[in-house]
C-alpha cells in the first residue's frame, strides 16, 4: 500500500536530493517556512517503518510515494545497497528493441564520449538505441536519471555509486545517462565510454575540464528530410502532409493527421508544469508576429495570478530548453520580438485556423537550426528585419517568403527589397525567396551585388 503525495511546484535540484530531509535545510532561502518539515517525515518514516521515495524535477514538480506494510524502511534516496542493486537490475534488464524498427538520423551517433543537447520529444532514445545495437547487451549500461527506480538519488551518491558498480564490472564499455544534468561528472574508467543527454539549458557543461574531450551535438525533432524517411514518400508529394502534422516523431510515426486534441497533448508531454505550459500557451496565437513579452504578461496576469518575474523568468527558460524562440530586430533589440516554436504546427492546440505562411516561415526557422551549416549549441545570431523572414549575418543571407505570388510580383518586389536595404552596411551577400509552387523555382536575378534565388520549401530544406 502507497500514499502518493505530487505537487507541480518548483521542483528540487538533483544536487540537493540529499540534504532535503535535514533539519533547518530549505531548497530557497528566500521563501518562508523552517527548514523542519521535511525532517519530520523522515523520522516518523524511519519510527514506523515506512519507506520513502522521492523523485523530482527542477520546475515540474516533486512526488513523494510513502510505502505502508514494509518489514524493513527505506528511505530510497540515499540507501547504498539498493542503488547496487538497481544498477545491476537496470544492466541485466537492457531495454528491448528491433534494429529493423529504428529509422536513423540524420544526426547519427558514431562517437562515444558525447554531450547530446536534446529537446523534449526529439526522438533521441531511438537513435541511442540504433547506437547501442551495435555492442551486445552486456556490454552497455542505459540508465535514465529520471527513472523512479533510482529514488531521487543525489547527483553525488549516483556518481559514486555508478563509479562503485563500473569497477566491479568488467564487461561494460558503454554507459548511456540519460536527462543527466549539468552537476553530474561520470566516473572515468579506462575502457568505459559514455552518452549524456541533457537539456538545451545545460550548455554550461561544454566548459567544464571533466568533460573536455566530449564531443557534442544536438538533437532537434524531425526536420524535413527526416519526415520523409519516416514517411517513405517522393519529396514533392509529402510536403502537404508535412504542413499538417507534425515535427514530433511521436506524431509524425502516426498514419492519421493530429487533432487539436493531439496538439494540446503533445505541450502537455512537452512542458509537465502547469505554470510553465500556460505561459508557453500565451505566445501560441502570436506565431511569427512581433510581440512585446510584457504585453503578453499583462494579457494573462488578467487572466490569473502570476508574477511579471515569474513570467519572465519562464519565459527565458522556454528559450534555454528551445521549445520557443523569439527572434530580435535586427540593430533593434529593444524592438518586439517574432514569436516561433519547436514545433510549427503547435498553435494548433489553441486555434481553428492557422496562418500557413506564418506556419511555413515557423518550419523555414526549425529547418535552420537544424541544418549542421547554421546550427550552434548556443543561441544562433537570427535575427528578422522589416524588409527579409530571416537576416543571418554571420552567413551573409536573407530568406524570404513569397508563397502565392507570381514570378513577375516576385522579380518587382526584388528591386523594392534592393531599394529598401543597404546590403553592405547589413553584409547581405544571398537571399533566398521562398515558395510553394516548383514553376517559379530556379529563378535567379543579381542586383548590386546581392544574389536573388527563388526555391520551394523543399529544394531549400534539402540545400
Amino acid at each position: 500500500n502507497t500514499l502518493t503525495i505530487e505537487d507541480n511546484g518548483i521542483g528540487i535540484e538533483p544536487s540537493k536530493m540529499q540534504s532535503i530531509f535535514e533539519r533547518f535545510v530549505r531548497d530557497d532561502e528566500s521563501s518562508g517556512g523552517f527548514g523542519i518539515g521535511l525532517h519530520l517525515v523522515k523520522s516518523l518514516c524511519e519510527q514506523l517503518k515506512i519507506s520513502l521515495r522521492v523523485d523530482s524535477k527542477r520546475d515540474e514538480g516533486s512526488v513523494f510515494v510513502l510505502g505502508f506494510g514494509l518489514r524493513k524502511n527505506k528511505i530510497w534516496y540515499n540507501h547504498q545497497m539498493n542503488l547496487q542493486n538497481t544498477f545491476s537490475f537496470l544492466h541485466s534488464h537492457a531495454p528491448s528493441f528491433k534494429k529493423s524498427e529504428l529509422l536513423p538520423r540524420k544526426q547519427n551517433l558514431t562517437l562515444a564520449n558525447t554531450l547530446i543537447f536534446k529537446t523534449p520529444q526529439s526522438g533521441i532514445t531511438s537513435s541511442l538505441f540504433l547506437f547501442l545495437s551495435a555492442y551486445e547487451k552486456s556490454e552497455y549500461l542505459y540508465i535514465d536519471y529520471s527513472d523512479w527506480l533510482l529514488g531521487g538519488v543525489g547527483v553525488g551518491d549516483f556518481v559514486n555509486e555508478l563509479g562503485a558498480f563500473l569497477a566491479r564490472c568488467a564487461d561494460i564499455k558503454i554507459v548511456v545517462i540519460e536527462n543527466a544534468c549539468g552537476a553530474m561528472e561520470v566516473p572515468r574508467k579506462e575502457g568505459v565510454s559514455y552518452l549524456l543527454t541533457l537539456c538545451p539549458s545545460e550548455q554550461e557543461i561544454l566548459h567544464s575540464e571533466h568533460y573536455k574531450g566530449f564531443a557534442s551535438v544536438f538533437f532537434f525533432p524531425l526536420d524535413f528530410e527526416e519526415y520523409i524517411l519516416f514517411k517513405r514518400s517522393s519529396t514533392g508529394l509529402v510536403f502537404n502532409d508535412f504542413m499538417r502534422e507534425s515535427t514530433l516523431p511521436s506524431i509524425a510515426s502516426s498514419d492519421t493527421q493530429p487533432s487539436h486534441l493531439d496538439m494540446q497533448q503533445a505541450i502537455t508531454s512537452l512542458i509537465p508544469n502547469a505554470t510553465k505550459r500556460q505561459i508557453f500557451t500565451s505566445y501560441l496565437s502570436y506565431q511569427s508576429v512581433g510581440v512585446s513579452v510584457y504585453h503578453l504578461y499583462n494579457l494573462l496576469r488578467k487572466k490569473t495570478k502570476i508574477s511579471k518575474d515569474t513570467f519572465y523568468a519562464t519565459t527565458k527558460q522556454l528559450e534555454r530548453e528551445m521549445l520557443l524562440f523569439l527572434l530580435p530586430k535586427f540593430a533593434h533589440p529593444k524592438d518586439n520580438r517574432r514569436v516561433y516554436f519547436i514545433d510549427f504546427n503547435l498553435p494548433k492546440a489553441i486555434k481553428i485556423q492557422t496562418d500557413i505562411k506564418k506556419t511555413v516561415q515557423n518550419a523555414l526557422l526549425l529547418e535552420l537550426l537544424k541544418h549542421k551549416t547554421y546550427l550552434m549549441l548556443h543561441t544562433p545570431h537570427i535575427y528578422y528585419t522589416d524588409e527579409l523572414d530571416f537576416y543571418i549575418p554571420s552567413k551573409h543571407i536573407g530568406i524570404l517568403t513569397m508563397l502565392f505570388r507570381e514570378l513577375d510580383e516576385i522579380k518587382e518586389h526584388i528591386w523594392y527589397i534592393d531599394a529598401m536595404i543597404d546590403a553592405e552596411k547589413e553584409q547581405l551577400e544571398h537571399i533566398y525567396i521562398i515558395t510553394i509552387d516548383k514553376e517559379h523555382s530556379g529563378y535567379k536575378q543579381a542586383v548590386n551585388g546581392v544574389s536573388y534565388q527563388v526555391l520551394t520549401f523543399w529544394e531549400f530544406a534539402s540545400l
